[in-house]
């Protein structure tokens, strides 16, 4: 058979328009899985129907096959890891704990993406060295309050309010709305929130503002002082290190990327890259003969 390459792997008109987009949602990723496939299958063909090609356009070849079947072998275990298309895809990574807040101070609702363009910042005022923190003071039917999730001293993750539904943080009914409420196991006054806690809290934050197209920005990541209501809350109190908990944030949205997609994307070009050479070449010796 003629080696050629699958239309979709590049432009003939401008070799470098690779139509190789970084996934994002399950449809795209399950797509570009399938080109990677073909790719791969019509590389090996080529080895073994064509003879009469150079060793070192063989070993090209055999290559570049394994390249993009790596990466779409790669890229297939991220899809099921990371349960892309479903409503935990962003967060599945944290290894997030339910610790459901006890009903009656939360609204049940059905909010969409279009709808959460907030990340309210709390914290707990509680004692951060006890295993006992906010979410379970929220699923005491006591509580008259409630946050989407809570990030411990320890480093765990628990969430207490389904995305979806309005959790009672803001002591503002217009934000609660379309927000959604973080708290820290720590008290605004004593500062006492420790790194490890604020860098997983950074990553919650990057994923949450992944998933629902928030800014990653002051306008959209906010403290509790800035949007209370009546009655006044000053967390998570001027000590926040606001400035350097924005570059936590914005690091671990590049970090997440970086380990979903770096790798077989990587592998994917490096194979799209080997497939144009190779057929200037075989198509310049074909030329020839």
């Amino acid at each position: 058979m003629k080696f050629k390459p699958s239309p979709y792997s590049y432009a003939r008109e401008n070799p470098r328009n690779f139509d190789y987009p970084a996934p994002q949602h399950g449809s795209m990723a399950r797509s570009h899985l399938h080109q990677l496939e073909l790719d791969a299958k019509q590389l090996r063909e080529a080895l073994r129907d064509d003879d009469g090609l150079p060793i070192w356009v063989n070993t090209f070849i055999a290559t570049s096959a394994d390249r993009l079947s790596t990466a779409s072998d790669y890229m297939q275990h991220r899809l099921v890891e990371h349960a892309y298309g479903s409503p935990l895809a962003a967060l599945s990574f944290l290894s997030i704990k339910e610790l459901p807040a006890h009903g009656k101070a939360q609204t049940s609702a059905n909010r969409g993406a279009d709808q959460i363009n907030t990340i309210v910042m709390h914290t707990s005022e509680g004692p951060p060295d006890r295993p006992y923190g906010p979410a379970h003071w929220f699923a005491d039917p006591q509580s008259k309050a409630s946050a989407h999730y809570n990030v411990y001293s320890s480093g765990l993750i628990y969430r207490s309010v389904p995305d979806k539904d309005i959790a009672w943080h803001a002591g503002n009914w217009s934000v609660n709305q379309t927000s959604i409420g973080i708290e820290i196991q720590a008290q605004a006054d004593k500062a006492n929130w420790n790194e490890a806690q604020l860098e997983r809290a950074a990553s919650l934050v990057a994923a949450l503002a992944k998933k629902y197209g928030i800014p990653i920005d002051r306008e959209h990541i906010v403290g509790h002082v800035e949007v209370s209501g009546p009655g006044g809350h000053y967390d998570p109190g001027p000590h926040f290190p606001w400035p350097e908990f924005m570059r936590m944030v914005k690091k671990a949205r590049v970090k997440q990327l970086g380990i979903r997609w770096g790798l077989p994307l990587g592998l994917a070009v490096g194979g799209l890259v080997s497939i144009y050479f190779i057929e200037k070449a075989v198509g310049k010796r074909r030329g020839k003969v």
